[in-house]
């Protein structure tokens, strides 16, 4: 891979799918350039009016991808399954998750994910965002909700210091301005 499709991959993952260590939040500010370039021969990437990309952001979902308490059992974040060394996928038939439940599917990469006109092998989901729903909510995945995940994250300092720069809130379940769930 070059060096500009790596960069591509990191804009890609955008706000809830980036890292690159796991258990380490790393600051990026100095390197904004570098990770917001988008390659020669690429379009622009259409972040939602409500998600743009800022390295708040950025750092935010670097921290809730590799984080285990996403699952039931604390034993799977979205970092176990799309390994960063292996482009963001794994190289295993299927992946076990919760509970060592077997898996039914293979992690497809993230690469250049933020490209894609739908979501899910069957196409059913419309927006990134709401992708991350899918596996939070699989038995054989996560076996979890978000709104217990928000529950369970919320006396976690760090995460509501990150949310209130990313969001100008405290961590929660995602809703839109008008306070409507959107699940």
């Amino acid at each position: 891979m070059t060096k500009h499709i790596v960069i591509s991959f990191l804009i890609v993952v955008g706000v809830v799918l980036q890292a690159c260590h796991k258990d380490q939040v790393v600051d990026f500010r100095e390197n904004i350039a570098d990770i917001t370039q988008v390659p020669k021969g690429f379009p622009d990437i259409d972040y939602p009016n409500d998600n743009a990309f800022t390295v708040d952001r950025w750092t935010l979902g670097k921290k809730l991808f590799f984080d285990k308490r996403l699952s039931k059992d604390s034993s799977t974040s979205c970092g176990s399954c799309h390994k960063p060394h292996l482009a963001f996928s794994d190289n295993i038939a299927t992946t076990n998750g919760v509970f060592d439940l077997p898996g039914t599917r293979n992690a497809p990469t993230l690469t250049n994910v933020a490209y894609q006109p739908y979501y899910t092998r069957e196409g059913g989901i419309a927006t990134l965002e709401m992708q991350v729903l899918v596996p939070v909510q699989e038995h054989n995945e996560f076996g979890f909700n978000i709104i217990e995940i928000a529950e369970r994250l919320s006396s976690d300092s760090s995460y509501q210091r990150l949310s209130r720069n990313a969001y100008g809130r405290t961590l929660d379940y995602y809703h839109d301005r008008s306070g409507h769930c959107k699940f």
